[in-house]
């Protein structure tokens, strides 16, 4: 009778042979209900699963399939947004002209990021092959799903310009994911692992269970291995399941992985590989090991605070390093809150609508960008782009609005604002104050320190304070950090 019809509220009539939608109708909206991992903020609150749950590679619909008792497809999964690369402009040709690419341009040149362009697709790219990954294994592992519908492997020009393609408009990779990386998760066959966390503990055991999505038309009875490995390639552990037998048709259970962990003495970042011997299908995954942590290692010359009251100002003034978490009520309206995934479909558009029906506004974000060689990062090892090791960090964050500084200061960890207000948003940055040195984080990570992934950041921070590397280049005077972070 239609798809997604009143955003899956309505549910299928008598005549339905199966049904298309973005959640099941029967419990109203809560996450069980879902058939995706996103939603606009408009349609779920705070925008579904991935925005909300801690992330692991457990999550399905099976739920929701359970309610209908037809064939179910999910609706227009994905829809993640992607910041445009503006050489693009250049292949509007003959009749055509990118008009709305010339204005978003325009927006980006005049707030100082012209020369930016490039660099945020392949952070905000990187980060959506990532989330789109997550949204078809979540599929794929649900039993008795029917099938999905992905919107869309390319760009979409209307409806407000929605740049959600791995694909631009002309059908051209943007080159943020190879299609052999992409077909990992979206093939005949698919192995996945089922692990309830991607940040560990070195005293720990990593678990996991590896099921092989088998829609193929054959049965596989080759080895399945595995092996973890550090980044320097050293492996750490390794495994094989034989005389499998995986039937078409399903999903099947090959086995289970338990690894030790205590070998691990310093912050890693670790890759699960497994695959089936003697054929081209191969899956990945990353996990982050962190040392047990009780406190925070802190230094006599670091002050940390809270409030940049006078106190701080003075201690600045003499020459202190000062360390700032800003407490959210302080800069509410020269922020935004921490929105994991990236912007759903199109920020104008559901901007509107949430506006229209009463509905909280996304903060419209596109996830980080960063330098992971920055010394900042020495014991916390992250990629460029955001990673699921960043979840908690960012969802305890506001991203403050930095336009009033120079063009060419960039933040240390800069979120990626859509393509409409194109504002330069810091979340870790840092600042020469009179004769000191300020480094602001606005992620409240002393309020999460149950998370070891958040506690390894806070005590990177602090190394690198105590570092002769912490020296800030970019110079702001006391009057103009007071009016950074002074309410409107």
């Amino acid at each position: 009778m239609g798809s997604n019809n009143n955003i899956g509220y309505l549910p299928p009539l008598e005549c339905s042979d199966f049904f298309v939608g973005a959640r099941t109708p029967y419990a109203h909206d809560t996450i069980l209900t879902h058939t995706r991992l996103t939603h606009a903020f408009a349609d779920s609150k705070d925008g579904g699963i991935l925005n909300t749950q801690t992330p692991s590679t457990q999550v399905n619909f099976n739920y929701a399939v359970s309610q209908i008792d037809i064939p179910l497809v999910s609706h227009e999964i994905g829809q993640y947004q992607i910041y445009p690369d503006y050489m693009e402009i250049d292949k509007y040709t003959g009749v055509l002209r990118a008009w709305n690419f010339e204005v978003f341009l325009s927006r980006l040149l005049k707030a100082g990021m012209a020369h930016m362009d490039s660099i945020f697709q392949k952070a905000s790219g990187a980060w959506s092959a990532i989330c789109y990954k997550a949204e078809m294994e979540a599929a794929m592992r649900t039993k008795g799903l029917a099938g999905f519908q992905l919107l869309d492997l390319q760009d979409f020009p209307g409806q407000g310009t929605a740049l959600v393609g791995i694909l631009d408009a002309f059908m051209d990779s943007k080159n943020v994911i190879s299609s052999r990386e992409w077909m990992q998760s979206c093939n005949d066959l698919v192995l996945l692992a089922e692990f309830s966390k991607y940040c560990w503990i070195a005293d720990e055991t990593f678990h996991a269970k590896v099921r092989v999505a088998n829609y193929s038309n054959t049965e596989i009875n080759n080895e399945l291995v595995w092996e973890i490995r550090k980044q320097n390639g050293t492996v750490i552990h390794k495994g094989a399941f034989s005389g499998l037998g995986i039937n078409n048709g399903g999903v099947t259970t090959t086995g289970e992985i338990n690894a030790d962990l205590s070998s691990i003495k310093k912050a890693e970042k670790l890759t699960l590989n497994i695959s089936i011997s003697n054929t081209n299908y191969t899956n990945s995954y990353p996990l982050w090991v962190y040392k047990p942590f009780k406190t925070i290692e802190k230094s006599e010359d670091i002050i940390v605070k809270e409030k940049l009251d006078k106190q701080a100002i003075m201690q600045l003034q003499k020459g202190g390093r000062i360390l700032l978490f800003p407490e959210t009520n302080d800069i509410a309206d020269k922020s935004y809150s921490g929105l994991f995934p990236p912007e759903f479909w199109n920020y104008g558009m559901f901007k509107g609508i949430s506006e229209r029906v009463g509905k909280q506004v996304s903060p419209g974000t596109l996830g980080i960008l960063t330098n992971p060689e920055h010394p900042i990062f020495n014991s916390f090892p992250t990629d460029f782009h955001t990673n699921w090791q960043w979840f908690s960090i960012i969802k305890a964050s506001n991203s403050l609005i930095l336009d009033n500084t120079s063009d060419n200061y960039q933040p240390i960890v800069q979120v990626i604002d859509n393509l409409e207000r194109n504002h330069k948003l810091g979340l870790i940055f840092e600042f020469k104050v009179e004769k000191g040195k300020l480094l602001v984080c606005m992620s409240q990570l002393n309020q999460i320190i149950d998370k070891p992934e958040a506690v390894q950041l806070y005590q990177s921070m602090v190394d690198y304070m105590k570092s002769d590397s912490f020296d800030p280049e970019y110079e702001l005077s006391t009057v103009e950090l007071v009016d950074l972070f002074t309410k409107k």
